[in-house]
């Protein structure tokens, strides 16, 4: 590879990592907006539109605001997991760059892999909630 060819390829991977990084940013604002608002919004439901003395079952709605606490507490945690993360890449370029250790290059990000997974964690708690929110309406409103 010639060193244009090293420019072009730097640059590119330069822009997919920023690119990635937004994208992470935007789901986890995502995630955490929809949480929030989906407990908002239960809980509205409930005080607004249906009438305590309708209410036969609470389980699911018990159960949706716990995975909606969950799915935020999961968003807010990996942003400190994502700062740690950042952290560790950092320490494992320097060990690259200044102290010219190749072994730096195959080392595991594990609060990376850790933001990754709680990601996930995050998005299924939010699935979940919402499944939880409409079964409690589709019981209770019959």
């Amino acid at each position: 590879m010639n060193d244009d060819d090293t420019e072009n390829y730097l640059e590119e991977r330069k822009l997919l990592i920023e690119a990635r990084q937004q994208s992470y940013q935007q789901f986890d604002k995502a995630i955490l907006t929809l949480s929030s608002g989906g407990l908002g919004v239960s809980i509205i439901f409930l005080r607004d539109i249906l009438p305590f003395e309708q209410i036969t079952d609470y389980s699911f709605l018990i159960a949706s605001w716990v995975l909606f606490a969950l799915s935020i507490t999961c968003t807010l945690i990996s942003f400190l997991a994502s700062q740690y993360a950042y952290d560790e890449q950092l320490e494992l370029i320097n060990i690259y760059f200044l102290n010219k250790d190749s072994d730096a290059l195959t080392k595991k990000n594990r609060f990376a892999q850790i933001t990754g997974g709680l990601n996930i964690f995050a998005a299924i708690f939010f699935i979940l909630a919402v499944i939880g929110t409409i079964m409690f309406v589709s019981i209770n409103i019959t």
